[in-house]
């Protein structure tokens, strides 16, 4: 089941140190999903939203999955003040808002090609914004 996050997250920028809060669903992962990437594997993300609402369904390609949890625990790794010891524990995380498009994203499963700006917005995030310049 998801948890319900708020996640803090800094990021040095040219003009300093920036933090923001990104509102988002976070599902429990492990070292093994960085790896595991096939052109026809996706994986189904539910959001339980409670007894008198419709769950939330995310289809997200495996490459995006795999591509975001080791990036992800590389940027958390990198970002600690103080050496941390290696974990296979992973997360993975939708903002509620849904950048992406993943919320009731059938149309990848009638073999339509995997939009480019899912890949795309995963180099801009972990490499360029979060990088020093």
């Amino acid at each position: 089941m998801p948890q319900r996050c708020e996640d803090t997250i800094g990021a040095l920028r040219r003009f300093g140190h920036i933090r923001f809060r990104l509102a988002c669903y976070g599902w429990p992962m492990s070292a093994k999903h960085e790896h595991i990437v096939d052109a026809h594997l996706f994986y189904c993300f539910v959001a339980l939203r409670g007894v008198e609402q419709l769950p939330r369904f995310f289809t997200v390609p495996s490459l995006y999955v795999a591509t975001y949890v080791r990036e992800q625990h590389a940027y958390w790794v990198r970002t600690r003040q103080r050496p941390v010891a290696e974990t296979t524990m992973r997360r993975f995380r939708i903002p509620t808002s849904d950048p992406l498009g993943f919320e009731n994203n059938w149309t990848v499963l009638a073999g339509e090609a995997v939009q480019e700006k899912h890949y795309i917005s995963l180099i801009k995030f972990f490499v360029l914004d979060v990088l020093p310049s």
